[in-house]
């Protein structure tokens, strides 16, 4: 067994690091690991939302035609199946 010192220590630290992550974090353009010029740290919210929508109802659509197809197909097999047997 570890012994008492062990567990004091792992509990210490643990306590260090639960304050540590109520701090607040830095921002990204006072990371040091970030080598670009112009970060600010910000989103960049210049999204075409109306694109976005159209793409989406596209591909719904899409995937209901897909569906359709697929249960018709399934459907008109089952009652040839069936016809047969």
């Amino acid at each position: 067994m570890t012994g008492g010192a062990g567990f004091a220590r792992q509990g210490s630290d643990s306590f260090k690091q639960n304050r540590a992550l109520r701090n607040k974090r830095k921002r990204m353009s006072d990371s040091p690991y970030i080598n670009v010029r112009g970060v600010k740290g910000k989103r960049n919210a210049d999204f075409d939302f109306k694109a976005i929508q159209k793409f989406r109802e596209d591909r719904r659509r899409k995937s209901r035609i897909i569906t359709i197809v697929i249960s018709t197909t399934l459907i008109v097999l089952a009652i040839l199946l069936l016809a047969i047997t």
